[in-house]
């Protein structure tokens, strides 16, 4: 009897074990250290940025630029994920990343939050 409960709490300890593999989290942003120079604060000025062009009836849908430089080596995006054609038309990226700014965030236009931060 022992032996036998043994065997069933292994199966189910190898059971969640796998399931909670497969249920990891895909997103972009988790293989991103959170060190990164100003990353916090980069974050949290983009989501604030996002929240104030929605509370000021800006149109995001469309994926526009937040802010550039606002943190330094930051840009603030707003896209979709997944991404759509509109994320990649260069009239809706922030024009000076990667010159001069290294590191952006992605924020979502329906609900601000930050989905991708490198």
């Amino acid at each position: 009897m022992v032996t036998r409960m043994l065997a069933l709490l292994a199966a189910l300890l190898v059971i969640v074990g796998l399931s909670a593999l497969a249920c990891g989290d895909d997103d972009d942003d988790e293989d991103q250290p959170a060190t990164l120079p100003g990353r916090d604060e980069a974050v949290q000025a983009c989501q604030d940025a996002c929240q104030q062009a929605r509370k000021d009836g800006a149109y995001l849908g469309d994926g526009p630029c937040l802010w550039e430089g606002e943190v330094d080596n930051w840009v603030c995006d707003v896209a979709h994920n997944p991404r759509t054609e509109v994320d990649d038309d260069p009239a809706n990226q922030c024009p000076s990343y990667q010159d001069p700014y290294e590191h952006f965030v992605e924020v979502d236009p329906d609900t601000c939050n930050a989905f991708n931060v490198k």
